[in-house]
This record gives structure tokens, sequence and C-alpha cells, in this order.
């Protein structure tokens, strides 16, 4: 990774809030579980578990196995994952693939030029 963009995403990661609920060392079976809102798994396992992510908060998994389960996205989370869809089907595939790619860490977001909002898939 070129030096500038490491340390653009460390920038990114110092500015990302610090999960408030750490959870250790559970495990869930059969469960559904809002994952987010502030949370810390880790030691955790998720068996045949409904998995909701909403977007409301941080979430960070850490040596945490999840098996056999199921993700929904409700709120600000499915939301996106709507607008995401809506892009894609009316044409703006190099949008959603240049996410995919910032996903993958093959790309990165930058800021657009002055005046604009948003932000620019490179």
């Amino acid at each position: 990774m070129p030096p500038e963009k490491a340390e653009f995403r460390l920038k990114e990661l110092l500015m990302l809030p610090i999960p408030v609920n750490r959870i250790e060392g559970q495990t869930f079976v059969g469960a559904n579980v809002q994952v987010d809102a502030g949370c810390a798994y880790i030691k955790c396992k998720f068996v045949n578990c409904n998995l909701v992510f909403t977007g409301n908060g941080v979430i960070q998994f850490e040596a945490t196995t999840i098996e056999n389960c199921r993700w929904a996205f409700a709120g600000a989370a499915g939301n996106t994952i709507s607008f995401l869809k809506n892009m894609y089907a009316q044409g703006d595939r190099q949008m959603v693939e240049g996410v995919l790619r910032e996903i993958r860490g093959e790309a990165h977001f930058s800021v657009p030029p002055s005046g604009e909002t948003g932000s620019v898939i490179q």
C-alpha cells in the first residue's frame, strides 16, 4: 500500500467512534441479533442466527465466527442497499462496482473538488 494511502486509512480509522458495548465470549444460536449500535463482539460465535445491521453505530468483530447466518439490512443500512440496487438497475453500474472495489481495498474514496459535495471513487 502506498504511504499516502496508508496515511489516509490511518486517519480514517482514527476518526471512527470506539464501540461502547463490549460483548466477549458469547455464543448465539438461532437468535435474532441487531449487531450494531456501538457493539464490539470479541471471541463470540453466531450459529444459525438472523443478524440485522441498521447502520446506527459502529460494529466490530474480533476473533468471532459466523456460521450459517442470514444477514438483513434495516434503517440507514437498508436505505444504502436500496440506493445501490436502484443505481445498479438504472445503469450506473460503474458507481456500484466502484463501491465494491473500495470494499475490497482496490480503490478509495476521495474528496471532490472544492465547492462540490459527496465522494469520488478512484
